[in-house]
């Protein structure tokens, strides 16, 4: 593919920005190339006709080769350090230098998303015609954008998914480009007191989260005095979906956890619900200096939770008009994996398990004998009879995922148990490097968006205004000179946005080589 006759194979560089296009012009899947124009493609790729949807595939399964994990457990899996793994850290770096990673907080989160035909679990609803493979959890590091996005098993916890995450982008961000990264917002599912000391002493993270709703926790919310509390002027609201309540007053404090020590919480009583409170290690303004980056005010920090929707929204954009979770493979491994096992508490909870077994067995001839007796009603009857029903189930579930794990175990002759399993796991390497060319094209349609005074437009509108209204493109070989020509737009906002960014094009120098010969390019407006 990058050797041969120039006119008939197309180098790398042709291939890459091929794939680049597709997104950016709508074209989400690989297959769907063949649908395309065979002579419109050529222009902007230098050849004569698009390449096939076969030879784009080819070279994707080019890359994903040498990007086998050495581990046999890792089957499937992006290889630490190989190419899709440094294509991703590179894009974050150069966006991050590029200026467009410039949320002072940045965000992480997870989503399932369930790749089979039947699948509706609340999440993501996704067909892939008759073949049902494992799910798989999709993470986004977000920072105006998915800066970053890895691809998990849903074995792998909240928790393991960000550290791994974030070591990476710790690692390959300059500090220069980092100040923003100080600040990290996630969901209480990550809540951990060791995730939480591990981000502030070992990455120089402040985590922002929510406090969880233990006991423990609500009684240290309850304990802040209310001459802590300042009221909230208008109309706040946190939360989301049918949880959002209204803000009635907040106290910026620090509360003592017993694993933690003294921290800063930020204390929130809605006027419908119940106490809320925000953790976070960011520094207060009054005990930071003015050009500390890092501190963070309490209007901030609630800014930083409230406005956590948009990594929801920016996953929304991404599934449904760049079709983030269209499964280019459904090439499963099985894997063998072997991992410590505490034998004495599966033991312990079989026992349990069987003799809530026998517990249930005769709270159903109770209720049968209460009937009988008429001691209770029918409706009561059935409320308990279905009660002990799920429970029975349940247990039943339980019993029998203990009774194959302990027949799985191997003690080895110092007493450390071990349990041995093979489980399925979708192939990710291919999911990961289209959408990777699908976040470049979001980037490219962002800053498109921002040049033509439409900053937050989404790729749809822009597709649906702009690029659906291209015309010809014209080459003058003594001049040397590509003019690209636009049809009429239909609406008088459009045609100025496209002018002015003609304008700013114009001193701009944009080059595009056609038969080996370099042609500046140019907009005819």
């Amino acid at each position: 593919m990058t050797t041969g006759q120039a006119r008939r194979q197309y180098v790398e560089a042709q291939l890459r920005l091929c794939l680049l296009l597709l997104q950016a012009y709508g074209v989400l899947r690989v297959a769907h190339i063949n649908d395309q124009p065979v002579a419109a493609w050529g222009v902007p790729l230098g050849t004569a006709r698009r390449p096939d949807s076969d030879t784009l595939d080819q070279y994707l399964n080019a890359l994903i080769q040498p990007d086998e994990p050495d581990d046999a457990a890792a089957r499937g899996q992006v290889r630490p350090g190989g190419l899709i793994d440094t294509a991703q850290l590179r894009s974050l770096v150069g966006w991050a230098q590029a200026g467009l990673l410039t949320d002072r907080v940045w965000l992480f989160d997870g989503h399932t998303v369930e790749y089979t035909g039947q699948a509706d679990i609340g999440k993501t609803k996704h067909g892939t015609k008759h073949t049902s493979v494992k799910a798989v959890k999709r993470c986004p590091l977000f920072n105006r954008f998915s800066a970053l996005t890895e691809y998990f098993p849903t074995s792998v916890t909240f928790a393991a998914a960000l550290r791994q995450m974030v070591s990476k982008a710790n690692a390959v961000l300059p500090p220069v480009d980092r100040t923003p990264w100080g600040h990290l917002a996630f969901d209480k599912e990550g809540w951990d007191t060791d995730l939480l000391h591990w981000l502030e002493t070992e990455q120089d993270i402040n985590p922002i989260t929510w406090v969880k709703a233990t006991a423990v926790n609500q009684d240290l919310l309850a304990a802040v005095p209310q001459r802590e509390f300042v009221p909230v002027p208008g109309e706040w609201l946190i939360g989301k979906n049918e949880q959002t309540y209204q803000l009635a007053q907040v106290a910026d404090t620090r509360v003592t956890f017993p694993d933690l020590g003294p921290r800063r919480v930020v204390v929130v009583d809605t006027t419908a619900g119940p106490r809320l409170g925000i953790y976070t290690t960011a520094r207060h303004p009054q005990d930071a200096a003015l050009t500390d980056e890092r501190a963070l005010t309490t209007i901030a920090l609630l800014e930083a939770l409230r406005c956590k929707q948009r990594i929801e929204n920016g996953f929304k954009v991404e599934t449904h008009e760049l079709a983030s979770d269209a499964l280019p493979t459904h090439q499963v491994h099985e894997v063998h994996q072997t991992e410590p096992y505490d034998l004495a508490q599966a033991q312990h909870q079989l026992a349990l398990a069987e003799k809530r077994l026998v517990k249930y067995a005769a709270q159903e001839q109770q209720y049968q004998h209460l009937l009988a007796e008429e001691q209770i009603d029918k409706h009561e009857f059935n409320l308990l009879h279905h009660r002990t029903r799920r429970l029975r189930q349940q247990t039943t579930r339980q019993q029998e995922r203990l009774t194959t794990e302990l027949e799985s175990v191997t003690v080895d002759e110092h007493g450390q148990a071990t349990r041995s399993y093979t489980v399925q796991v979708l192939d990710l390497r291919k999911l990961t490097l289209v959408n990777l060319f699908k976040t470049h094209a979001l980037v490219a349609l962002q800053i498109l968006a921002q040049q033509l005074g439409l900053a937050g437009a989404g790729p749809a509108r822009l597709r649906r205004e702009f690029l659906a209204f291209g015309d010809r493109v014209e080459f003058d070989h003594e001049q040397r000179i590509a003019t690209v020509y636009a049809q009429r737009f239909p609406r008088a906002r459009t045609q100025q946005a496209y002018e002015q960014l003609c304008a700013v094009l114009r001193d701009r120098s944009i080059t595009l080589e056609r038969d080996g010969i370099c042609y500046q390019v140019r907009f005819s407006w």
